[in-house]
């Protein structure tokens, strides 16, 4: 009997703390945000609105379930048939969320979905690059090579139609002064289309602008070091015309051109032509000496043997 008594009032107190717990006194009321995920979409269609699908449903229970439902939130999930249109409507249901027993769907808003769909194509197009301002004057553009030179693009008919190319992210022709190579990123023109490569590599060619100079009296210096002979050149001076880079030509100095032969130590002989050679400065090329040869004669000869 006295079993019988712990085990009534065991049965009440469960009963009390059950109706406690599911209570209207203890449930709780929020709104979620939940998404709308579509499945079964056909490779060949794509959705264009809504471009966020999802809905606020409000629902009400135990708290102590409330918070995990909050926590981790439940999703509408919709099978889309194969052959589909341009548009499908479709209901938000409650049976269709996965919920834990006793929390009930209060309201879905919206109750209804419509979807607009676009088929979609693909298509090869050439790669632009738009240019920002022009190189400086003293440079001249070569050659602009890109790689890939077209790439793949697929995205929905209302977005591909009168698209003829895709552009790369603009190039400062300002700031360029050497050749060089870069990787650039390529702008999507449309909301819903994929590129495929999304970045190309972009080589710019460029060179300096050149000029050229003559300098009519370079003073001829004769290399004769450890000659047995002292010899004298035909003339004293050359007449030199040499081009490079606009900027440095600007700047040369006769001065910084150097006209010479040279003598070997082992030279005997009583006259004789020999080549004129030039030095210039870095990136300063000769166009042409004159006279290309002089004749050299011995101021005296060999003295004799002791």
């Amino acid at each position: 009997m006295k079993n019988f008594s712990l085990k009534a009032w065991s049965l009440v107190i469960a009963v009390a703390l059950a109706y406690f717990v599911n209570s209207l006194s203890n449930s709780t009321v929020i709104s979620l945000i939940v998404p709308v995920e579509l499945r079964n979409l056909p490779q060949t269609k794509v959705v264009l609105l809504p471009s966020i699908r999802q809905a606020q449903v409000t629902i009400r229970g135990p708290s102590h379930l409330m918070e995990g439902v909050g926590q981790s939130p439940p999703s509408f999930s919709v099978s889309i048939p194969e052959e589909v249109g341009d548009r499908y409507s479709f209901n938000l249901q409650s049976e269709h969320l996965v919920l834990p027993p006793g929390v009930e769907v209060l309201n879905i808003d919206p109750p209804q979905m419509e979807l607009v769909f676009d088929d979609l194509i693909t298509k090869q197009l050439p790669v632009q690059v738009p240019r920002i301002g022009t190189l400086r004057k003293d440079f001249v553009l070569n050659k602009m090579t890109i790689t890939p030179a077209e790439i793949t693009v697929t995205g929905p008919i209302s977005e591909m139609e009168g698209i003829e190319s895709v552009e790369t992210a603009a190039i400062d022709m300002r700031a360029i002064q050497e050749s060089t190579t870069r990787t650039l990123t390529l702008s999507t023109p449309g909301r819903y289309m994929k590129l495929e490569p999304s970045k190309v590599s972009v080589e710019v060619q460029v060179s300096q602008i050149k000029t050229e100079k003559k300098f009519s009296k370079i003073p001829l210096d004769l290399r004769q070091e450890g000659s047995q002979l002292e010899y004298t050149a035909s003339l004293p001076h050359v007449s030199v015309e040499v081009s490079g880079p606009k900027a440095k030509m600007n700047t040369l100095k006769p001065s910084l051109v150097s006209s010479f032969v040279e003598i070997s130590s082992d030279e005997k002989r009583k006259t004789f032509d020999a080549r004129v050679q030039i030095e210039l400065p870095d990136d300063i090329e000769l166009v042409f000496v004159n006279p290309e040869t002089v004749t050299l004669t011995a101021k005296s000869d060999l003295p004799p043997k002791k």
